[in-house]
Formats: C-alpha cells, structure tokens, sequence
C-alpha cells in the first residue's frame, strides 16, 4: 500500500485535494468542498507517514500493521472524491458544434451567425462604409476563442482514460475549470457580432407592406417613377425591372425575419451572415435605383402642347374668332365658344 503512493501522489485527485480551488454554482469557491478536500489530503499524508515509521518499528504487531494498511487504504480510496471532473468542460465544448458530415453535422456555436461573421467580418459604419475596427475586434474574437476551445480539447482528450496519459500530465481541477472560463468567456465575446439588420429593415420598410393591396403616401409603390414601370408590362407579367424589384425585396424580408427569427426551431446555420444581409440591402437598392432612373414621367410632349398654343394656337383667327364669339353676349355661340376655350385651356394647362 505505501508503494502505491508512487502513483498517488502525481495523480489529479491528490493534486485536487492538495490544491483544494473547488468552485460553486456561482463561480465562487466552495468553501465546504474545499476543506473537505484539504481534510482528505492531510489525513492520507497522515496514514501515509504512519504506515511508513510503523514499517520501521521492529515492535510494531500485526493488528498495528493491518490497521495502518486499512487507514491508509481508505485515506488513498478517499481521495477519489476528488478526481478531476470534466463534465462541465464537455458540454461547453460540445455546445461549439461541427460542420463536419462524419459523423454527422451539429448546430452550435461554429454554425451560429456570430461565429460565420467574425470569421469572415463584414460590418458596416452607419454610413455604410467598412467598420475596420470592429471587423479587427471580431477575428481577434475568433482567434481567442478558436484557441480557447482547442486547449479545452486537448485537456479533455488528456483527462480521457482512453488516452493513456501519464498520471503526471493529467490535468488538475484547477486546469480543467480555467479552460471552462476561458472558453465561456470567449464564447460570450463571438456573440457581440450578431448579424445586424437595422438597415435592411429600415430600407424594406419604405416599401409597400406584403398585406397591403396598395401602398401609403411616401412608399416606393407610391411614387410616380414605380407606377410607370408597373404600368409597362411585359405581356400580362411584370417587365424585368419590377421583377428584380419584387424579388429583391422578398429576399430582403425573409432575410431579416430569419435572423430576428424568435422561434426556438430556428436553427443557427439558418440565420443570414452581415454579408447576406449587407448584399440583400445593395440589390434592393440597386433594384430601386433602376426604376427610380429608367422610368420617369416623360413630360415633354406636354411642354410642346403648352408651347404651341402660347406661341402658334392662341395667334390664329380660329382661335381670335372664338374669343370674340365668347365676349358678345349676343352671339347666339356665346356659351358653346366659352366652354370650347375653357377646354382648350384645360387640355394645354
């Protein structure tokens, strides 16, 4: 029983108990584990020195040998109360997830928008210019938490029996709970980088809502340039432009409805990144701008109407003739002449 102290002593549960840095729920030392802990390693370096002077004592009787071995026996089973306990460190690596098909794939935080953007940042000032700043805050945040979650691994494969790791090299309490932190931690700093959609929304809502027959004053529906292009068909179907338009904005909507999605069904990897959303916004601009552009009212033939009658109608003798039918009262076409001006006038402003 004293020779087993060579593999006692370098194993992580004395180490545990020597040590004693037990935690509660709340992240707060556990005081009770902790003297508990510091009892057990006190009381097994006590048997241990016991069981060794006794083995040197020429006096010492079989019952007092018999009883060192059992004190010493229990002193050293006692101590694996304090083995090391990964169980925490597991599920929060476990919570990262995987994207590989073999075994099989898992949601988790790789597939969560957070991870995708700071992997590949594409955040936006809100003048709509690249935010570096945030972009380099959001790879350090990865790079830290990649790393984190890679020294988890690798505590968790050398607690692992399987591994065979040397009694020495196990990890401690101590290690395993200071990896838990540093990958939680590191887990809450990706989730800063959420995809925002404040813009796309904000750029969908100017336009007509999907319940609605017909838009409200100041939507883009609204506006004389999208009635023109409406107007001009391709056959019964809607010409290219408002097709574009139509799509654009539908991919917009569902776009912000999947990443703002509350329905706990919602899967990470279904959650849009910032270059989704960033790409969703510059198309249905862009779809915007082509009818905004291509498509306004042409007035011109209307400016030549006017013109012609300031300069060349309102000059014939038709036109003199008329006037003087409507200013004598006597003339028998003096009511018809006045209603014929008074279109006249109407129909060239």
């Amino acid at each position: 029983s004293i020779n087993e102290d060579a593999t006692t002593h370098p194993s992580p549960a004395f180490k545990n108990a020597s040590v004693h840095r037990y935690l509660g729920d709340d992240g707060n030392a556990d005081a009770a584990k902790n003297a508990a802990a510091r009892n057990a390693a006190n009381y097994y370096g006590q048997a241990l020195n016991e069981a060794k002077d006794l083995l040197n004592d020429s006096t010492a009787t079989q019952a007092q040998v018999n009883a060192a071995k059992k004190k010493l026996d229990d002193a050293r089973k006692a101590l694996g109360e304090y083995k090391t306990d990964v169980k925490a460190l597991k599920d929060s690596v476990d919570k990262h997830g995987s994207t590989e098909e073999l075994p099989s794939a898992k949601e988790g935080t790789v597939t969560s928008d957070a991870y995708r953007n700071a992997d590949d940042p594409h955040f936006l000032t809100t003048d709509g210019k690249p935010d570096t700043k945030k972009n380099d805050e959001a790879k350090k945040a990865k790079k830290y938490y990649d790393k984190a979650l890679a020294k988890a691994q690798d505590l968790m494969k050398k607690a692992d029996p399987e591994s065979k790791t040397p009694l020495d090299a196990q990890p401690t309490q101590k290690e395993i709970d200071d990896a838990l932190k540093a990958l939680d931690d590191a887990r809450t700093e990706i989730e800063k980088y959420k995809t925002n959609t404040d813009a796309l929304s904000a750029e969908a809502e100017k336009s007509q809502a999907d319940t609605a027959t017909t838009p409200t004053a100041g939507q883009f529906e609204d506006s004389p340039e999208f009635k023109n292009a409406y107007d001009k068909k391709d056959g019964t179907n809607d010409n290219a432009d408002v097709k574009a338009y139509k799509e654009a904005l539908k991919k917009a909507r569902d776009l912000v409805k999947s990443a703002t999605s509350t329905d706990p069904n919602t899967k990470n990897s279904e959650r849009p990144t910032q270059k989704q959303i960033n790409d969703a916004l510059d198309a249905l601009k862009q779809a915007k701008k082509a009818i905004t552009n291509g498509y306004k009212t042409d007035v011109d033939k209307l400016k030549q109407a006017k013109e012609y009658a300031e300069d060349v109608f309102k000059k014939t003798p038709e036109y003199k003739n008329a006037i003087a039918i409507k200013n004598d009262n006597n003339n028998a076409k003096h009511e018809q002449a006045g209603k014929d001006l008074g279109d006249v006038t109407n129909q060239t402003g």
